[in-house]
């Protein structure tokens, strides 16, 4: 079954992405991409029930993750990093390794 998609969303520098909800109970994980395409991601985000996936192999405890999938989380961006802000007040830095000021 296809989620919900977020296409051609203008996300500049400074600005703040919260994503808030309660996934379906069978869900056993969600994708997060910011980039300019498909293919020219600046962040990519798999969490699972489990196993926290991501482009710079940050992992989370499963705890962690089942919080994540059941509430929300905020992606500020700055031209060095993403900050991605968990619930439980933990924020994990992501370089902004493209150093592009704004993403589609």
């Amino acid at each position: 079954m296809q989620g919900v998609v977020v296409k051609n969303m203008s996300f500049k520098l400074g600005q703040t992405l919260t994503i808030t909800g309660i996934p379906n109970s069978e869900a056993t994980h969600f994708v997060i991409n910011v980039g300019n395409s498909e293919d020219d991601l600046a962040l990519h985000m798999n969490p699972r029930r489990g196993v926290w996936m991501c482009v710079f192999a940050f992992n989370l405890t499963h705890a962690d993750v089942n919080v994540l999938l059941s509430s929300h989380i905020n992606i500020t961006f700055t031209k060095e990093q993403f900050l991605v802000a968990l619930p439980d007040g933990l924020v994990i830095h992501f370089p902004n390794r493209q150093r592009d000021e704004n993403y589609k």
